[in-house]
């Protein structure tokens, strides 16, 4: 279990970064865990989203897009969302992109299933297995989604945060951020700038 931790704190989340950009040196499955953990760590989508994203949602003309178009059909509220893509996540496609001849109008993340592709619980069980050697807990999708709020939130406004994680309300929005202990102490500290000369 992920001991009832709901997001990654930032020292978490940067040797997990790392640990999934080591990854990526590694042949193809390597490139491709780490594009789907990218997917769900740097664009906020659910592990849902995930598994059918496909290759024209993010290449056109051998280009990477800049941003991520989501249809209403693979997202949870069924209304579609636009999400820019940023550089650890071009990184990541520009690197599976390297080492897949399959790119077509198909899905980005192919499986042997009836789908013809990875199922969330293949997803699911590569983070868990991966966060275990780097972390030593378990990490589960929906943390990622989390982790990707709250790291939002500190550089942006909870309705630009709503909109990318595709919430119609922003109490849904509220749930997934997580103040750490050094958001408090910014915080208190811009207080105290603002408190100058009074």
């Amino acid at each position: 279990m992920s001991n009832g931790q709901l997001s990654l704190n930032e020292t978490q989340t940067r040797a997990l970064c790392d640990h999934f950009n080591r990854l990526a040196e590694y042949g193809w499955d390597g490139k491709r865990n780490n594009l789907a953990f990218s997917l769900m760590m740097h664009a906020g989508l659910r592990v849902g989203e995930c598994v059918q994203v496909t290759w024209d949602m993010l290449v056109c003309d051998d280009q990477i897009l800049d941003g991520l178009a989501l249809p209403g059909p693979i997202t949870k509220t069924g209304k579609p969302r636009a999400i820019p893509i940023c550089q650890a996540l071009r990184s990541a496609i520009t690197s599976y992109k390297s080492v897949n001849l399959r790119q077509s109008r198909g899905y980005v993340f192919m499986g042997e299933g009836s789908s013809g592709r990875l199922s969330v619980r293949m997803i699911q069980k590569m983070l868990e297995k991966e966060s275990l050697k780097c972390l030593k807990i378990h990490v589960h999708p929906h943390m990622l989604r989390h982790t990707f709020a709250s790291r939002m939130l500190r550089v942006s406004n909870l309705r630009v945060v709503q909109e990318l994680l595709g919430h119609e309300s922003v109490r849904s929005t509220q749930v997934y951020t997580h103040p750490d202990s050094e958001d408090l102490k910014k915080a208190t500290m811009a207080l105290d700038a603002m408190n100058k000369g009074l």
